[in-house]
C-alpha cells in the first residue's frame, strides 16, 4: 500500500505494511488526518498519513475479509464491512466498538457509504441488496433494496442525500430515491 502524490504522480514515502494479505478497502477520515485500511486478513488498520506509521487502535470483530470502511462525515464513526455479512461502527479513536453488529444481510458486505449528513449508512453485498441504516441506533431504515440480479459492489449516495445509487455485477446502475427523513 502506497500513498501517492497527486500533482507529481510520485510516490511518498515508503511503501505502507500492517496487513498480512491484500488490502481491500481503503478511506481518509473527513479531516485527512487518519486513513483506515480494511483487509483479506480479517484486519482493520489505522495510520496516520503525515507520518506514514500504524495506529496502536485494535479493532476486533470481522472474521474472514472485511471488504469496505468508511468514515462517518463528522470522522466520529468508523464502518467496516465483512465477509460474515456484518456491517460494524467503531470509535476510531479508541477502537472500540459501537453497539452491536448491524445484521441483515445474507453473505458478505462489499460495500458501506454514509449519506452526506451522516444519518444513514448504506451497505450493499453478495446478496444483491443494499440496505440502509441509521448509525445513531443500528437499526434498519426502511426496506430492502431490491432489483439486482446478482451481487451490489458499488454504493453512491448523491450530495443532497436524497439519492442512492447501487452498481451491480449484473452491469446495471440503479437510482433510488430517499427523499427527506
Amino acid at each position: 500500500m502506497r500513498l501517492w502524490d497527486p500533482h507529481t504522480g510520485k510516490a511518498v514515502g515508503k511503501a505502507l505494511r500492517g496487513h498480512s494479505n491484500e488490502v481491500v478497502g481503503i478511506c481518509f477520515s473527513p479531516d485527512g488526518q487518519l486513513l483506515a485500511t480494511s483487509g483479506a486478513d480479517g484486519g482493520v488498520r489505522l495510520w496516520d498519513p503525515r507520518t506514514q506509521r500504524q495506529l496502536p487502535v485494535p479493532f476486533d470483530g470481522h472474521r474472514g475479509t472485511v471488504w469496505a470502511v468508511s468514515f462517518a462525515p463528522d470522522g466520529q464513526a468508523l464502518a467496516t464491512a465483512g465477509a460474515d455479512a456484518t456491517v460494524r461502527l467503531w470509535d476510531p479513536a479508541r477502537g472500540v466498538q459501537l453497539g452491536a453488529p448491524l445484521s441483515g444481510h445474507a453473505s458478505a458486505v462489499y460495500e458501506l457509504a454514509f449519506s452526506p449528513d451522516g444519518r444513514l449508512l448504506a451497505s450493499a453485498g453478495e446478496d444483491g441488496v443494499a440496505l440502509l441504516w441509521d448509525p445513531a441506533t443500528g437499526k434498519r431504515v426502511g426496506s430492502a433494496l431490491t432489483g439486482h440480479d446478482g451481487a451490489v459492489g458499488g454504493l453512491a449516495f448523491s450530495p443532497d442525500g436524497s439519492l442512492l445509487a447501487t452498481a451491480g455485477w449484473d452491469g446495471t446502475l440503479r437510482r433510488w430515491i430517499i427523499g427527506p427523513l
